[in-house]
């Protein structure tokens, strides 16, 4: 669970929304909709979760570099931080929970700075 700010929704797609968590602006997409109206400017729990479509790509960075880059206008993302598998995150700037399916192919990357592309970031509010 993380603690986000509410930065603002696109009005064309309402599915949209974007965050700030611990100062890194997210756009994020909630599949589920929506069971509330959050406000601009509030703090809300939230959950997030990676979504990679099709094979994960994951490589070895020999820099020290943290966070999460979106890709172009798109949902995706290039998320650089270290990965550390027994506590299942990788630290982008934050701990960001990674789910087991995804993990099973990283163990090698264990304590190494790694870059990974994810297609989105789902976004779920929890309740309040």
């Amino acid at each position: 669970m993380y603690s986000a700010y509410v930065k603002g929704f696109n009005s064309d797609i309402e599915e949209e929304v974007i965050l700030e968590v611990n100062g890194v602006e997210i756009i994020g997409f909630m599949p589920f909709g929506i069971h509330f109206e959050p406000k601009r400017g509030i703090q809300y729990p939230i959950s997030m979760s990676l979504v990679v479509l099709d094979d994960l790509d994951i490589q070895e960075v020999k820099d020290f570099e943290f966070g999460f880059y979106r890709i172009d206008e798109s949902y995706s993302y290039k998320i650089k931080g270290i990965l550390n598998c027994e506590k299942k995150t990788i630290n982008a700037g934050f701990e960001l929970s990674l789910e087991d399916e995804m993990l099973e192919d990283l163990w090698q990357y264990d304590n190494k700075n790694i870059q990974i592309k994810v297609d989105r970031i789902n976004i779920e509010f929890a309740e309040e």
